[in-house]
């Protein structure tokens, strides 16, 4: 987490911009840096075993003990341990959040804004040039664990949203058989079917996708009701008479004629009164300044890494209905920074 100023920092630093406030920037890199560290070292699991001192911690983590106390004088202010004396532990915030037992664990979504970062290194070229200078696929087919820390992190990212996507989201009634068009890691597609319990899945995504999928289904106990398909959506046959199909942070990623294709194509692909489920990161004006911040943020990765574009919910609204769609209801949602769900019904 960020260092947080006290009430004098606040007062000399932000307020009256007496001294170098940005200098707050360059900390929360570092120590960024020292929590993904922490997280390959799986120093958070180590102290999950007990409060410890870092000798007893290094030998959790078969890592020095020189330098495992360095990291954790680190985590010490930025929130993720708690030192009494000489003896580390884990804070609540890192028991929730950053333990692999958690069902909220955020680490691989560390892991993959780590590589996020690292992709980052030549955002010039891209602002330069008006589009994207990054071949993605390329990029993380390079990278040692790519694939595997990118889907990862998306699944991080759907254990937050999941919950309130699957509680709003009203599936047709008796449906049965579900897409879900570049699933990923499949963890949507595993919720809805615990929910409903006549209903099956499956997931349709490029081959690097299916670890991350077979992951999930065996952590999700849905062996038999959820599968994963290599394939891509964009060219490869959809299928017909699905009851609901699932497109997850797939609109951002293209142009918006293509983006109307699919759409006219996942329209002929439902069954009657069959129902698309639409969610992404919109173009729309969250209202805090951590709401915006963190849509800014994807917005401008999404600008460097695909040659796709962020859509507003109003766009997509007119251009399913335009593609035959009989409604198409917008949904935001609470726990998300810039991020919806539009729910459209065929004919």
């Amino acid at each position: 987490m960020p260092v947080g100023f006290d009430f004098f920092e606040r007062l000399f630093l932000q307020r009256m911009n007496k001294g170098p406030a940005p200098m707050l920037d360059l900390v929360a890199m570092l120590g960024f840096k020292a929590t993904t560290t922490a997280i390959r070292l799986g120093l958070f699991e180590a102290l999950e075993q007990g409060a410890a001192v870092p000798a007893i911690v290094a030998g959790r983590c078969a890592a020095s003990e020189k330098g495992v106390r360095r990291l954790l004088e680190v985590l010490e202010p930025l929130g993720y341990v708690a030192r009494r004396g000489d003896v580390f532990a884990n804070t609540p915030l890192t028991e929730r959040w950053m333990l692999r037992s958690s069902p909220e664990c955020l680490a691989d979504l560390f892991l993959m804004f780590d590589d996020m970062g690292a992709r980052w290194d030549n955002l010039d070229e891209s602002v330069r040039a008006g589009q994207s200078a990054v071949d993605v696929e390329a990029w993380l087919a390079a990278r040692k664990d790519g694939f595997r820390n990118y889907h990862s992190g998306l699944r991080a990212v759907a254990s937050l949203l999941a919950p309130e996507i699957v509680a709003r989201v009203p599936l047709p009634e008796g449906a049965r058989r579900l897409l879900d068009l570049g699933g990923s890691h499949g963890l949507y597609a595993a919720r809805f079917c615990r929910k409903h319990r006549q209903l099956s899945a499956t997931v349709m995504d490029l081959p690097s996708a299916r670890e991350s999928a077979e992951e999930t289904i065996l952590r999700e106990e849905m062996q038999g009701r959820v599968a994963f398909r290599h394939g891509d959506f964009s060219k490869d046959d959809l299928g017909t008479e699905w009851d609901v199909i699932l497109l997850f942070a797939v609109a951002r990623t293209m142009s918006a004629e293509s983006l109307k294709v699919l759409l006219r194509r996942i329209r002929e692909s439902l069954a009657a009164g069959g129902r698309l489920v639409l969610m992404d990161q919109l173009d729309e004006k969250p209202g805090s300044p951590f709401k915006r911040a963190n849509a800014r943020v994807i917005h401008l990765e999404l600008f460097h890494s695909s040659p796709g574009d962020v859509h507003s919910s109003s766009d997509l609204r007119r251009w399913i209905l335009a593609e035959g769609f009989r409604s198409a209801r917008y949904v935001p949602l609470r726990r998300s920074g810039g991020q919806g769900v539009i729910v459209a019904e065929r004919e």
